[in-house]
């Protein structure tokens, strides 16, 4: 909205100190998860080095000099090292730390009182905890700092207060970000919509009452509602928090 960049930049312009394979690397390819840049998250050494507090610059050295896994543009493939650097790109225009941006461009206008950046030292009521699976059974997670997940993650916040959020954007639905012109040609998998569309979806769960049952159903881009949880009576999800 400010003009200070455009999805066609490419990365290089913003992050000068990238290798220089970052100039054939956009903000659009990072977006849309088709940068080619190996995520850093499928590394085998993610897995030992999950408590270690990193930097942003150390985060960003461990994969910015390996190879790209396919040319930029080419296909479609997650990737968490693309948000990375988005929030890197982020802090280095604004001059403020990714947490304080989102505080002030997105948490604090749409009133998300129980919205912001995950840190383990804040006490927080209602703190949802993670777990996974093993070859025990359910177990709790395993430690992560949340400097790694960076902009690729490390937030938390309650369904109340995305729904919230979505209604004061003016839409009860679905939250969409139109970036760089018209759309592309329909796609007819949500893989190839990531890529040929320069439409990016923030999906919010919305309750809805169904047959005299709270339902708390996500409304995915192509309008097909996922069912995540449904109750008779109140929601017992409406105040959790969810990190």
């Amino acid at each position: 909205e400010k003009g200070l960049l455009s999805v066609n930049d490419p990365i290089t312009k913003h992050l000068p100190d990238y290798p220089k394979i970052g100039d054939g690397i956009t903000i659009h390819h990072l977006l849309t998860h088709t940068s080619g840049i190996p995520s850093y998250t499928g590394v085998p050494e993610y897995q030992k080095n999950m408590r270690v507090a990193f930097t942003t610059a150390q985060m960003i050295d461990g994969f910015k000099d390996k190879p790209l896994e396919f040319t930029p543009g080419e296909k479609f493939k997650y990737d968490n090292s693309g948000y990375f650097l988005l929030g890197a790109i982020i802090e280095k225009i604004s001059g403020q730390a990714y947490d304080q941006y989102l505080q002030t461009h997105i948490f604090d206008p749409l009133g998300m009182k129980d919205s912001g950046y995950d840190r383990p030292q804040t006490l927080l009521k209602r703190r949802a905890a993670g777990y996974e699976w093993s070859a025990a059974g359910l177990r709790n997670t395993e430690y992560l700092d949340m400097g790694q997940p960076f902009a690729a993650g490390s937030l938390y916040s309650t369904v109340e207060d995305l729904f919230h959020a979505a209604h004061r954007r003016g839409r009860n639905r679905e939250v969409r970000l139109r970036v760089g012109g018209e759309h592309g040609a329909q796609a007819s998998d949500d893989r190839a919509r990531w890529r040929d569309q320069r439409l990016f979806h923030l999906h919010c769960a919305l309750p809805q009452r169904a047959r005299g049952r709270d339902r708390l159903a996500q409304r995915p881009a192509a309008g097909r509602a996922t069912r995540i949880a449904e109750r008779s009576g109140s929601n017992p999800l409406r105040r959790a928090l969810a990190v």
